[in-house]
């Protein structure tokens, strides 16, 4: 079969440096693969490469290291070729497809590089560590209100055995001389202004 060849032109038509030659197929080729996945994008069939997008999307959100991610994606039932001297991921699907990160990029325009998903574990790191900081500091804070409450319990089952004097003359120890309080009539002294 003798491939047709279409001419699309990038810039102005004087130019012959903007000329893209682009195969006939290579365009039915496009339109069909957008059509197919708008059909998986809507449940009507099933797609191995929007399946493996949505599992990197899931590894991607609490990994915080190459290690993280690959176990995760192995959980789900893939397996990840991320080696330092090539230039992709490949990752092959439970049922044996293979899928580079470089065709997620193009296909669902998402940030799955090498490069990329490094800085996402980076800051998924810092998000857990503060998280972790968060919850500490909220404990200490627990902590000590529960402390507060017992002390304030034990101090309240203690002045239930003192006389009301005894416990305002402990009070008013505990407040500097310079300060002038005001003091209450005493019940005596009400009973004879009536």
């Amino acid at each position: 079969m003798k491939k047709e060849q279409i001419i699309i032109n990038d810039s102005d038509q004087s130019s012959l440096s903007g000329l893209k030659t682009v195969t006939m197929n290579s365009l039915l080729d496009t339109k069909e693969k957008y059509r197919f996945l708008k059909d998986a994008e809507a449940g009507k069939v099933k797609s191995y490469v929007q399946e493996t997008a949505l599992a990197v999307l899931e590894a991607m959100e609490e990994a915080v290291s190459r290690e993280d991610f690959i176990d995760s994606m192995n959980r789900q039932g893939y397996q990840v070729n991320w080696q330092d001297n090539h230039k992709y991921i490949t990752f092959t699907t439970p049922e044996g497809m293979k899928v580079r990160n470089k065709n997620l990029e193009k296909t669902y325009h998402l940030n799955v590089g090498k490069e990329d998903l490094k800085h996402v574990f980076e800051e998924n790191a810092r998000r857990k560590e503060r998280s972790r900081t968060d919850i500490q500091a909220a404990r200490k804070q627990l902590e000590q209100l529960d402390e507060r409450d017992r002390s304030f319990s034990d101090r309240a089952a203690a002045t239930q055995d003192r006389s009301p004097g005894e416990t305002v003359r402990r009070v008013e120890r505990r407040i500097p001389e310079n300060i002038e309080i005001e003091r209450e009539p005493e019940q005596e002294s009400l009973g004879r202004s009536r």
